[in-house]
């Protein structure tokens, strides 16, 4: 058990080898009912372990699939586990672009849950309070009610789209990075990966209020709140929703976005590993919509659209990019 616990910490620092991470990965493939064992080996050990602890390694090993891009199965899987402080409970697996609605009758508003997604999959989630929830590749969802203050909060690394059941009496407040969205009843869409250089909140309905440490802005719908990790800037303006939340409708939509954070959106949409060869090519800007099918598809049009240049490795699971020229 020490020796378990010692390596899933190895694991979570980023030190852990090749080996040992494909060790870790196979636990949950292999054994759905791991989360369940791995609690009830930590109540009969005698080391205790905090609950927020758990839930960070749980989601941790989730992400660390994402930042690994290991080669996704032809019939991909998406494997949610919704955490909670008395249990660990692992959700079916769904192939990519289904959905999953659960309403976990069975857990009190009061108990914190968990839900993460892989790689190429996304869920959508019905909350205790109604509340529904997209959530896309390679994110993680936190919920709980906090009584003392009557607030419904969420905790979202990655991207999700937020439909919000409507309570003046218990706001719903989001925070992601050092963001925060207050609202009671609204719809929009948070964009928060941890390897991204901004976290944008985009507004369809309603209204919220988006705060950082230092700057406030009220939204109304068709703004969008964009906050810059680096220099703590928290500005607004004007877009159109519908291209953010594309990719609740299966489009991956691009508004002069560098290469760079094209292949992340491929990566995680498609579950594979995304090479730029062409030294400088990362950072050039690409305007387009991919629609969300097959890899070769969406490459293809990538091509079509452009003056790049794919070659997908379908057994490795790797794209390469590189310029005609």
């Amino acid at each position: 058990m020490d020796d378990m616990k010692q390596l899933i910490e190895k694991y979570l620092r980023g030190d852990a080898t090749l080996q040992e991470r494909e060790l870790i990965k196979s636990w949950y493939e292999i054994d759905p009912a791991f989360g369940e064992w791995w609690e009830q080996e930590l109540r009969n050990s005698g080391m205790a372990m905090d609950d927020d602890v758990q839930q960070r390694i749980y989601a941790s090993i989730i992400h660390k699939h994402c930042e690994d891009a290991a080669p996704m199965e032809k019939t991909p899987r998406n494997r949610a586990f919704f955490l909670s402080l008395a249990a660990a409970i692992s959700a079916a697996a769904i192939a990519v672009g289904a959905t999953l609605s659960i309403t976990r009758n069975d857990v009190p508003a009061t108990q914190p849950m968990l839900l993460a997604t892989e790689a190429g999959n996304r869920s959508e989630i019905t909350l205790p309070d109604g509340s529904v929830v997209t959530l896309n590749a390679c994110s993680t969802l936190g919920y709980e009610y906090d009584s003392a203050l009557g607030q419904r909060v969420a905790h979202i690394d990655g991207e999700a789209y937020f439909e919000i059941a409507a309570d003046k009496e218990h706001p719903f407040i989001v925070v992601a990075d050092e963001v925060k969205v207050h609202c009671v009843g609204t719809e929009f869409n948070v964009r928060a990966y941890a390897d991204d250089e901004f976290v944008d909140v985009t507004l369809s309905d309603g209204l919220v209020t988006v705060a950082s440490k230092y700057t406030t802005h009220k939204l109304q719908p068709g703004m969008k709140a964009t906050y810059n990790k680096v220099t703590g800037q928290l500005r607004k303006s004007r877009v159109s929703p519908e291209h953010y939340n594309a990719w609740t409708h299966g489009q991956l939509r691009f508004n002069d976005e560098p290469l760079d954070n094209i292949a992340r959106a491929i990566s995680r949409t498609y579950g594979v590993k995304v090479v730029i060869e062409t030294p400088g090519l990362g950072s050039q800007h690409y305007t387009g919509t991919l629609a969300r099918g097959s890899i070769d598809s969406a490459l293809a049009t990538l091509v079509s659209a452009s003056d790049l240049n794919c070659r997908y490795l379908p057994d490795e699971s790797v794209v390469y990019i590189t310029t005609n020229d």
